[in-house]
């Protein structure tokens, strides 16, 4: 399993074995061009897993729009988006159990 991940978007690919994080806003590498790093290394597959606690415009708007540059440039490559990390039932009992451990 591959994954290239950053603080906002990970991306995972079955059939590649390293660690991998694009990014969104001012870092390089982006979401398309991390794809394209997972192309090169032999992906075949990639899911998307975002790292958004809500849903707002990255998730929204800027994620879907960088990965169609990256499906128009690697249109073999079957890509599939999780759940952004926001939406997932756990994470309300994670931050009543933080708030618990608050000094």
């Amino acid at each position: 399993m591959s994954l290239y991940k950053n603080q906002s978007v990970n991306l995972v690919s079955s059939n590649v074995h390293s660690w991998n994080w694009p990014s969104l806003e001012l870092a390089i590498p982006s979401i398309s061009e991390g794809v394209t790093i997972c192309v090169q290394k032999g992906a075949n597959s990639i899911t998307v897993l975002p790292y958004f606690l809500a849903t707002w415009r990255h998730v929204a708007v800027d994620i879907p729009e960088e990965l169609g540059k990256a499906m128009q440039l690697h249109p073999q490559l079957e890509i599939k988006v999780a759940p952004y990390l926001g939406s997932a039932n756990e994470i309300s009992s994670i931050l009543v159990s933080l708030s618990k451990q608050a000094a």
